[in-house]
């Protein structure tokens, strides 16, 4: 068996994830869209984020 190292992204499939909205970096609230990325800091759902990206191409990471 591999041993897992964290933090670490897991590409998912995006279909069924909704946008989310995010404050941009000018503070401005913004519809986001996933990636299709998640990142895991550790083995537990709770630490597991999904990735979204705004229109300037910043990343948030929300659930």
């Amino acid at each position: 068996m591999t041993k897992v190292t964290y933090p670490r992204f897991v590409d998912i499939d995006r279909n069924g994830v909704s946008m989310k909205v995010f404050e941009t970096s000018n503070g401005n609230e913004e519809w986001c869209s996933p990636t299709g990325r998640e990142l895991q800091n550790s083995p537990e759902p709770m630490d597991h984020w999904l990735e979204y990206e705004d229109s300037e191409g910043e990343l948030h990471y929300g659930r």
